[in-house]
């Protein structure tokens, strides 16, 4: 579900470039690897890789379930839990970001909602300055890192409803909870009410997948669209081929070598 698109508003499956193009699109997939490898190496400060307005344009998988997240509830919270299904305009950075997002805030948006986001790195969201935020965020490298890996391992098995919503529930996990307390769904800041059905079956498979986060698993690039006024999204960067980042390392490499003999 949901196509790819460069930042600049091409679909990634339908671009037949002349030479002119082409050769653009080499530029676009070097500085494109570039910022992969910022987000892969991560960064004491904040890191901004630019602008995109967001048109929430349908839900993706996901259910109707009771949820409470510590930082915001007191009670139990009945609503959509799962994927959300983005399309941009006005597309300044160099990132090609996936359409497939997942909310880390509970503030209100609307279906067919546009809102303008900054794209940071996943460790700089949530936001703190938001109306529901004063007192959290952002959510720091440790438990980006854990996110990445949910992404690496789990991401391609969301296929349906269930494990859409279990998706959305793990990341809640991951990014409000404290991390010496452990994954629990059952107890602690963040709780899912286990109705009978599909509720249950979703927090069964979110608390099956935290138990297998540990670190030792592939890491996905990932990074978060932001704003003070609306919620908060993580969201996949498109891999880019293994043979541009290496191209683009072998470069770096290259040209602290001809430092090097010049000196």
């Amino acid at each position: 579900m949901g196509e790819h698109f460069w930042l600049d508003g091409r679909v990634l499956e339908n671009s037949n470039e002349e030479e002119e193009g082409t050769h653009m699109s080499r530029t676009s997939a070097i500085l494109i690897a570039m910022a992969i490898l910022l987000i892969a190496a991560g960064g004491a400060t904040a890191t901004t890789y630019g602008t995109v307005t967001a048109k929430v344009l349908q839900a993706g998988y996901g259910l109707n379930m009771a949820s409470m997240l510590g930082p915001y509830d007191t009670s139990w919270w009945s609503g959509y839990t799962g994927q959300y299904i983005l399309q941009y305009s006005n597309m300044q950075p160099v990132l090609p970001l996936t359409t497939i997002a997942y909310c880390i805030e509970v503030e209100t948006i609307n279906w067919g909602g546009v809102y303008p986001y900054t794209v940071v790195s996943a460790s700089d969201t949530p936001v703190q300055s938001g109306p529901l935020d004063q007192n959290y965020g952002p959510m720091g490298s440790a438990k980006a890192a854990y996110l990445r890996e949910l992404w690496g391992r789990f991401g391609s098995q969301v296929n349906n409803n269930v494990s859409g919503a279990a998706f959305a529930l793990a990341t809640y996990e991951i990014v409000f909870e404290n991390l010496s307390a452990g994954w629990d769904l059952d107890s602690g800041l963040v709780k899912a009410r286990r109705d009978s059905g599909n509720p249950t079956l979703a927090i069964d498979l979110a608390e099956s997948w935290l138990a297998q986060v540990n670190g030792q698993g592939p890491m996905a690039q990932i990074c978060g669209l932001t704003n003070p006024q609306h919620q908060d999204f993580i969201i996949r960067v498109v891999p880019e081929p293994m043979s541009v980042v290496l191209a683009v390392m072998g470069s770096f490499t290259l040209v602290g070598f001809r430092r090097l003999r010049k000196s």
